[in-house]
C-alpha cells in the first residue's frame, strides 16, 4: 500500500503507477495474492477491528498487545467456572482468542459468559436450583404413574 495525493492505493507498481483505489468497507492491511507472478492488493475482508477499526479481524491481531480484563465461562455442559481473558468489549459481544485467532462471541450464547467469578457461580447455582426443581417435578409425575398403574 502506497500513499498517493494523500490517499491508500493497492497494487502501485511501475507498470500501474496509480495503483488501485482503496474499498473504504474493506481492511486496510495490503496481501500478496498467491500464484506466480502474485501481486499484492488490499485484503477483501470486512473492517471493524483494529486501530480505527480500519481492520479485519485476522489483521487485527498484529495490534493486539494483551487483554483488556478477565471474564468467566460457563458451559452448557458442565459445572466449572474458567477465566477468559477478552481483548475487547463492546455492548453485546467479547472478542476473546481461541487458539491463535481472535473470536467475536456473545456474551450469552451457547456458553455464557460472566464479568466477574461470582456472577458465573451464580448462574450455575440458578442452574442447579432449576434442575432440582425439574427432577422433583418429574418424580412427582412418575410416583403418580406407579400408583395409577397399582390401582
Amino acid at each position: 500500500m502506497r500513499l498517493v495525493n494523500g490517499e491508500r492505493r493497492y497494487n502501485v507498481w511501475a507498470g500501474n503507477p496509480n495503483g488501485m483505489a482503496e474499498v473504504e468497507t474493506r481492511c486496510v492491511e495490503e496481501i500478496h495474492e498467491s500464484g506466480r507472478g502474485g501481486m499484492f492488493r488490499q485484503c477483501d475482508r470486512k473492517r471493524g477491528f483494529g486501530p480505527d477499526e480500519l481492520y479485519c479481524k485476522k489483521h487485527a491481531e498484529q495490534f493486539i498487545e494483551a487483554p483488556i480484563a478477565t471474564w468467566y465461562y460457563t458451559s452448557p455442559h458442565g459445572w466449572e467456572v474458567k477465566p477468559e481473558p477478552i481483548y475487547k468489549e463492546t455492548s453485546e459481544t467479547i472478542l476473546i482468542k481461541q487458539g491463535n485467532r481472535l473470536v467475536s462471541t456473545k456474551k450469552r450464547g451457547y456458553y455464557s459468559y460472566w464479568p466477574t467469578r461470582d456472577a458465573a457461580t451464580q448462574h450455575l447455582k440458578m442452574r442447579l436450583e432449576r434442575q432440582r426443581a425439574e427432577l422433583a417435578t418429574n418424580e412427582r409425575a412418575f410416583d403418580e404413574t406407579l400408583k395409577a398403574k397399582d390401582k
